[in-house]
């Protein structure tokens, strides 16, 4: 019985992405702007992501490191952001409880989020950085096609987007594999959508339209 119950919570266990280290390039406009490394370590805790991401934007070098800790269901438990910018570091990082989400920046007061009407998860999206959105895929086919709540640390917002699990009339990139599937997610900043490895849930291109930004994976 002991062996059947264990196997049973196994099974329960949502699949997280598959640990190792992954590159990204990330571009607007067909011109290459950062590159990003994201290590994936998973526990009896749940999944750690680590970023490293680094580019030149204006012509200022920047450098950023995120880690993102997700529990065993796949929900954020905590963020952190360090990144550094024309010569100035900062940093901002959120926790999380059932009651709902913290941020905490330099220089600025304590913000608490919650959660939209008719989500029950957060996400963490900040826009310049590639972890929250690595994580969608896993995050999304554990917790199906119902809306979230992100939240965006690095503009210390958050927002309701809506889940299309089958990415619908999302045209497939030409470097992206026949066997991915994909993803999408729409709010008041336009509809993203996610390529990935549906055995490993890793993701092989994000693609916005409307910035006309891409993050392809470097093999």
């Amino acid at each position: 019985m002991h062996l059947l119950f264990a196997a049973a919570l196994l099974a329960a266990t949502p699949a997280g992405p598959a640990p190792g280290t992954y590159t990204y390039a990330g571009s607007i406009a067909g011109r290459q702007l950062v590159q990003t490394t994201m290590t994936v370590a998973a526990s009896a805790q749940g999944t750690t992501l680590n970023e490293s991401a680094a580019g030149t934007l204006n012509g200022d070098r920047q450098t950023a490191q995120t880690v993102l800790s997700l529990d065993t269901a796949l929900d954020p438990q905590s963020y952190s952001l360090a990144y550094t910018a024309a010569g100035k570091a900062q940093h901002s990082s959120l926790a999380f409880s059932d009651k709902g989400a913290w941020e905490t920046s330099d220089g600025a007061p304590q913000i608490m989020f919650t959660l939209a009407a008719n989500t029950r998860h957060f996400v963490v999206l900040d826009p310049t950085m590639f972890s929250g959105f690595f994580a969608l895929p896993a995050q999304i086919n554990a917790w199906g096609s119902m809306p979230v709540t992100a939240i965006a640390p690095m503009f210390r917002h958050s927002e309701p987007l809506s889940v299309n699990s089958n990415a619908a009339g999302a045209a497939r990139p030409a470097n992206v594999p026949q066997s991915d599937s994909a993803v999408s997610l729409s709010g008041p900043a336009g509809q993203l959508t996610l390529w990935y490895d549906p055995a490993t849930f890793i993701v092989d291109e994000l693609d916005v339209p409307s910035q006309d930004a891409k993050v392809v994976r470097q093999r």
